[in-house]
């Protein structure tokens, strides 16, 4: 009971999203609110833009946000493996980088990894974008 008051105290009963992607090359935003009420998750509203202005306009200021970006700027590989330790499937995916000037993320399915990169110098501008913007992101995908 005690962990659902934190959460209600620090998000509130509406959750945020929003998908930065590419159309015909061009950036577009797609996000949802989502209104928490009685144990149950509604679509409250969704949305689509091709700036971040407008994305700004819809989440009010100091709410939290989960992105996801599927651009140009994210490379992901499908690898099989047995290893289950992220930085040897990162390697193993991707030998010859830098791992500290990127962000990775791994997605396991049984001996099946699906590893995605972003440059952390990329990801980080971005980031600061939507803070200058007051969207506050708590964490992303790629």
């Amino acid at each position: 009971m005690k962990d659902k008051f934190i959460s209600y105290l620090t998000y509130g009963n509406r959750f945020y999203s929003v998908e930065q992607t590419l159309v015909n090359g061009n950036a577009v935003y797609y996000g949802i609110e989502l209104k928490k009420s009685k144990n149950q998750v509604e679509v409250e509203h969704n949305f689509q833009y091709d700036n971040l202005d407008d994305v700004s306009k819809q989440i009010p200021k100091g709410k939290a946000v989960f992105l996801v970006i599927n651009n140009e700027f994210i490379i992901t590989k499908k690898i099989e493996s047995v290893d289950t330790e992220i930085f040897k499937l990162v390697h193993q995916a991707f030998p010859n980088i830098k791992i500290d000037d990127f962000y990775y993320e791994v997605l396991k399915q049984n001996n099946i990894h699906f590893v995605s990169i972003c440059r952390k110098m990329y990801l980080d501008k971005l980031l600061n974008d939507y803070l200058s913007n007051n969207i506050s992101v708590v964490d992303f995908s790629l």
